[in-house]
């Protein structure tokens, strides 16, 4: 593991304590996997679609060391949050989605299956399932989830930045992931909030909440309907005190381990294969 992040995660602890709410605000945290060193692909996604998406097309995954251990970082970070969906999913939902994602992703990272295939069950079934869950689900579990599939993303395209729309807001946090404010939400975002929320909403409730809103927006009215489903849901809260335990994890224990795992588990592939 490079000096310079030792040093940085050190900063970050002293950083994130003396916040009042003990966020890793997602603009540091860019800044953060930029100081993982080079990626193949650099550092700006949208610049990089085309190549990206034509050598997973074309079978190859190209990823740097610093690219393998920030992969091996979003699978850790999945699998502290695992059990969340995996004790909270509804008994009925067949399958375990998230563990499924997350065993797909770890033999990508190790070079077992075709990106191509993953590229897409990301962006085929994992997507739409995804995409449906969140009224099937309570937020908590729901970014459980959602946490494994943006690591399959993460390994597929290497250091992805967090990328959004309004980076210069003092109000981005990572409480906004269902606002509408990340065109793509890192892992972590979704792992710290599935840590460290607090929901006293029903299941299904944050979903209506949605609808109800975009009906409002669209048609300029709010009917009966829409206005007891606005009502009736309650803003999530996030406890604070879970969150630093979170960070603290994430970089004491966490990164270096993915550092390990980055050389450990690499196996270069030799020539003609």
């Amino acid at each position: 593991m490079p000096l310079k992040l030792v040093q940085l995660c050190e900063q970050y602890i002293n950083i994130i304590h003396n916040e009042p709410l003990h966020r890793f605000k997602p603009n540091e945290r860019l800044f953060f996997y930029d100081q993982f060193g080079f990626s193949i692909y650099g550092h700006h996604f949208d610049d990089q679609r085309e190549l990206i998406i034509k050598n997973v097309e074309d079978g190859r995954l190209i990823l740097t060391e610093a690219d393998r251990a920030f992969g091996w970082l979003a699978i850790l970070t999945a699998r502290k949050v695992l059990p969340i969906w995996t004790n909270t999913k509804p008994e009925d939902y067949e399958g375990n989605l998230a563990a499924e994602i997350l065993t797909l992703a770890q033999e990508l990272l190790l070079g077992r299956i075709d990106p191509y295939l993953a590229y897409k069950k990301w962006f085929g079934d994992y997507y739409h399932s995804i995409g449906n869950l969140l009224g099937d689900v309570n937020e908590r579990t729901f970014y459980a989830c959602k946490t494994a599939h943006d690591v399959l993303l993460a390994v597929l395209w290497g250091r992805k930045p967090i990328d959004y729309f309004d980076k210069e807001s003092d109000q981005f946090n990572d409480e906004n992931i269902l606002e509408g404010r990340y065109r793509y939400s890192d892992f972590a975002a979704n792992a710290v909030n599935a840590w460290a929320i607090i929901d006293e909403n029903q299941v299904g409730d944050r979903s209506r909440w949605d609808s109800a809103r975009r009906t409002a927006m669209l048609t300029g009215r709010t009917d009966v309907v829409s206005l007891k489903w606005l009502n009736r849901y309650k803003p999530v809260t996030f406890d604070p005190q879970k969150r630093l335990d979170f960070w603290e994890w994430w970089l004491t224990e966490a990164i270096p381990q993915a550092w390990e795992l980055a050389n450990s588990t690499y196996q270069p592939k030799q020539e003609g294969q």
